[in-house]
């Protein structure tokens, strides 16, 4: 009976360690760099793409969350954050001509930059034009990168112009891979991304 017990738990015991799921080994700094070369030659031929998801930001004084809806359409973009039941709270379009704000139901305003506007509006110093790289997980054009690559060979975190990025998930979208999950900060400005639906164009 003693026998049969132990036979029972040293057959669990083996199902149980089959089913240990096995951690690939990490990959050497050259061989990340490589996957990195060509997953960021793939993104950075999406020019044309749509996001929808959740933002929060944190700010000296106050912090809040909103739904976001960022259309990109190579250099004409729109984005859209609307609050609690659908409360739209910006919107800001632009393109290479300039670019409009409107917060809430105020008069619509214009500027040669959207850097400009969010700083006349809010009084806050937001990265909008390098945005529009690091949601994707490549780094800005301007401003040299420091870039972590992950086992997969996509950035684990930037960092750039004084901010850092971390990108804590990804998601296949087919022809690559794309942030899902972020979290970016420079000094006392805190912002987190969370990306429910993605569409590459």
């Amino acid at each position: 009976m003693v026998q049969l017990r132990f036979a029972v738990v040293f057959v669990v015991l083996l199902a149980g360690c089959s089913s240990v799921t096995t951690i690939p080994p990490e990959l050497s700094l050259s061989e990340k760099d490589q996957l990195w070369q060509q997953n960021r030659a793939r993104l950075e031929t999406i020019e044309s793409w749509a996001l929808t998801g959740r933002l929060g930001l944190t700010v000296p004084d106050r912090s809040g969350s909103m739904s976001i809806e960022w259309l990109q359409d190579e250099q004409h973009y729109s984005i859209f954050l609307d609050g609690p039941f659908g409360q739209s709270l910006a919107q800001i379009k632009g393109s290479r001509l300039g670019v409009s704000a409107r917060v809430s139901d105020e008069e619509e305003v214009f500027g040669a930059t959207p850097e400009y506007l969010m700083r006349r509006l809010t009084g806050w110093d937001l990265p909008v034009s390098s945005l529009k790289y690091w949601v994707r997980g490549v780094p800005a054009p301007k401003g040299k990168p420091e870039v972590i690559l992950n086992n997969q060979g996509y950035p684990k975190q930037i960092i750039q112009q004084g901010w850092q990025i971390d990108y804590l998930n990804y998601r296949d979208e087919g022809i690559t891979q794309m942030p899902v999950r972020l979290k970016a900060a420079n000094g006392d400005i805190r912002m987190t991304l969370v990306v429910r639906f993605w569409q590459l164009k």
